[in-house]
């Protein structure tokens, strides 16, 4: 069956690296399960540019652009060099988060009160997206292995919290 006739019939096309992504990431949840006492002291080694494609593909991007200013078109544009800098500077430990561009927003029902919000760079997000991919299968074993709704949001939130924790330090507000 041809691509598009599979989409017109509702059914979606799985991309490889995708189809990559999803066996390693069960694997992980697989290891936390069999071996729950077991101190996984780095996951970094699972990050590599597959992964680190398929984040970008996970990242929004319609989003406003951090301090450098760079949008995901423009990011897109050199893709894999970019991507492939940045796992360099991750795997090499030179990789620091970039300053936060700070933006005002108005609160709703709150008259002309504004609220702070941090933007982070496109490369920021598309690497905390990277680490947050791997964390979920080893935060989140029941999500893996349950399907509860419940359960999914609980780990997310659980990911979500270490991811931040990590990577809070290292940020810079401009």
């Amino acid at each position: 069956m041809d691509r598009a006739m599979g989409l017109l019939e509702g059914q979606m096309m799985r991309t490889p690296g995708r189809e990559i992504i999803s066996t390693r990431q069960e694997k992980l949840a697989a290891l936390a399960q069999m071996e729950p006492k077991l101190e996984l002291t780095t996951l970094a080694h699972h990050i590599d540019e597959v992964w680190l494609r398929e984040a970008y593909r996970r990242t929004r991007k319609d989003g406003a652009a951090g301090v450098d200013g760079v949008t995901a078109a423009q990011y897109e544009a050199d893709l894999e060099t970019n991507l492939a800098s940045l796992l360099e500077r991750f795997k090499s430990g030179r990789y620091r988060a970039p300053a936060v561009r700070r933006v005002h927003i108005p609160k709703p029902g709150a008259g002309k009160k504004t609220r702070p919000i941090g933007i982070p760079t496109l490369e920021d997000k598309v690497l905390q997206r990277a680490v947050l991919m791997v964390l979920e299968p080893v935060c989140c074993i029941s999500d893996y292995f349950t399907g509860s709704f419940q359960n999914y949001l609980a780990c997310k939130k659980v990911a979500f919290l270490t991811l931040i924790t990590a990577v809070v330090q290292s940020w810079q507000v401009e």
